[in-house]
C-alpha cells in the first residue's frame, strides 16, 4: 500500500489481513516513499526498523481488533497519513 497513490482504509485492512501468520508481533512501517509495509524484516533480515519514518507494532490482539472494528483501523490509517504528511514539519523540528 502506498500513501502517495490515494490509499484507502480497505487497502490497509487487506494489508493487515495478509500479514504473515508465523509472527506474534507485527511491525507496520512507513518508508520515506509513502510505502506501508508489514514485517519488512522477514524479506530483509538486516533492515533497521528505526530508520523508517513511522513504525508501530501490532500484537495478535490488536491485529484482530483492527480486523473487526472500523474505528481502530481508521485510527491507524489516520496516523499513517499524518506521519506521511508531516515530513517537512518533522525535518524542521529535528534540525531546528
Amino acid at each position: 500500500m502506498n500513501l502517495f497513490l490515494n490509499p484507502s482504509v480497505d487497502e490497509l485492512h487487506s494489508l493487515i489481513q495478509n500479514a504473515p501468520e508465523a509472527k506474534n508481533i507485527h511491525d507496520v512501517v512507513l518508508d520515506y516513499d509513502g510505502e506501508v509495509l508489514i514485517d519488512p524484516q522477514l524479506e530483509l533480515p538486516d533492515i533497521d526498523l528505526s530508520k523508517f519514518k513511522f513504525r508501530v507494532q501490532l500484537t495478535e490482539f490488536s491485529k484482530r481488533a483492527l480486523a473487526m472494528g472500523s474505528a481502530p483501523l481508521r485510527f491507524l490509517f489516520n496516523n499513517l497519513l499524518m506521519a506521511w504528511n508531516s515530513e517537512n514539519e518533522m525535518q524542521q523540528a529535528f534540525f531546528a
